[in-house]
């Protein structure tokens, strides 16, 4: 049994004559369901600009990553590494030490949140400008101040910007500096001969250059976030309790928000355009609120569906996941299959058996060779098989398809197992070879 209460549908009455309104703030609150964490957060950030009375309680910085891991591995918030630094804690650390005014912190918290895992802003500055209300300058100076942040070549928009920004902080870089800034591509190239002739330099010192600049770090922000320890916010928490499956909003997932006291005292005392004003932001804000909780709901009830049709997973494991389709789960709860699409896009789940992105419950026949089987089982499969093979003798595609033969009764080509390795980024197996 799942443990949950049943909730209205999403959008299920609206005023006819309020229609231009809430087909307005229908479309908005579907926006906010398909929001990630990081993408509602940054929502939340910028209506706060521009509305006094949003008031975010949770401090978003605060949120801290959880590991993902699609393994049978029973890992819970409370006993991982739930305590590491993200990139965006750090660089909100060296800005909350700066003595700037509170309108440059909030430009700056904003840059910060704009942030690749790289640590690159991809985004143009005026843009950013005309979003904020800023004025160029503004935002420009904003950003150099975090490119003078740790660690060196954050902020950068590309890579060579982001190797200059290291090479100013180091000393003697001058030939080094030099060819990144006006000869890149000869770098890229590592074509030393020809940059030797162009500059009159002679080939050791252009090598020295090069081996200057191939001990920067080209993505600064890859250290707080790397292929081994990929972390994710879990959405929804799944326990067993008594024999029952309880669905819990994970709180640091939650965003809490209210009306500002300060400014809701002045809707009793202000009058005209200014109680106008107040009025229309606090309308918005109990706007958001019930969005928010709707957007809890609905992602209550699909993930309570999954639980229903996968319940095998739930109880014994990913090698137990069965093939569903988001039509079913829509037609169970009675929603739109784009409403479930929305709603598992890009959120996680954390179970027993480690945290899950929702769209993996959804899965496909692996292929006519295999009705039984699902594609996420291969995978799971192949990903084992591989972590396990002596690395002095790697598995090649053939034998990995003998091995899911024989050992799951998975009969599968070698052309279908090449095509899901790909897939997982695992590499053939003359390069996954060790020598001692």
């Amino acid at each position: 049994m799942i443990k949950m209460k049943v909730i209205s549908r999403l959008g299920q009455t609206q005023s006819q004559t309020q229609k231009l309104k809430m087909t307005t703030e229908l479309r908005q609150s579907i926006q906010l369901l398909q929001y990630d964490i990081q993408e509602l957060n940054e929502f939340l950030y910028e209506t706060s600009l521009e509305n006094p009375l949003l008031k975010i309680h949770e401090n978003i910085s605060d949120i801290k990553r959880k590991k993902k891991s699609n393994t049978e591995q029973n890992i819970f918030p409370e006993d991982n590494t739930a305590t590491t630094l993200s990139l965006y804690d750090y660089l909100l650390e060296q800005l909350r030490d700066c003595y700037i005014s509170e309108g440059e912190k909030k430009i700056g918290e904003y840059l910060i949140f704009m942030l690749d895992e790289n640590g690159y802003l991809q985004q143009n500055i005026a843009t950013i400008a005309e979003l904020l209300g800023k004025s160029f300058d503004e935002i420009e100076k904003m950003l150099n101040l975090i490119q003078t942040f740790e660690p060196v070549g954050v902020g950068a928009k590309d890579v060579r910007e982001c190797l200059l920004i290291q090479l100013k902080r180091k000393e003697n870089s001058g030939l080094a500096y030099l060819i990144i800034d006006n000869y890149f591509h000869f770098f890229i190239t590592q074509n030393i001969k020809q940059l030797s002739k162009k500059l009159n330099v002679p080939f050791s010192h252009i090598q020295q250059a090069f081996d200057e600049i191939l001990v920067l770090h080209p993505k600064p922000g890859v250290a707080f976030s790397t292929k081994k320890d990929i972390y994710v916010i879990p959405d929804m928490i799944v326990k067993r309790e008594e024999g029952e499956f309880v669905v819990y909003m994970n709180g640091f997932a939650t965003p809490k928000i209210d009306i500002n006291e300060e400014y809701s005292k002045l809707l009793d005392v202000e009058r005209g355009e200014v109680a106008i004003y107040l009025k229309e932001k606090k309308q918005q804000v109990d706007w958001i609120q019930r969005c928010l909780m709707q957007r809890q709901q609905t992602m209550k009830v699909v993930i309570t569906e999954i639980i229903k049709k996968q319940q095998d997973f739930f109880e014994k494991g990913s090698i137990y996941l069965q093939p569903l389709t988001m039509k079913e789960v829509a037609d169970a709860v009675g929603l739109h299959e784009s409403t479930i699409s929305r709603a598992v896009k890009n959120k996680y789940v954390q179970t027993s058996f480690g945290t899950w992105e929702m769209k993996d419950f959804f899965v496909n026949n692996v292929s006519q060779e295999r009705d039984e089987a699902t594609t996420i089982q291969v995978h799971h499969l192949i990903k084992e098989i591989v972590n396990n093979e002596d690395k002095l003798k790697p598995l090649s595609d053939q034998k990995i398809a003998n091995i899911l033969k024989d050992r799951y009764d998975i009969p599968l080509s070698r052309r279908v197992i090449t095509k899901y390795r790909v897939q997982l980024q695992i590499s053939s197996s003359s390069r996954r070879k060790k020598y001692g």
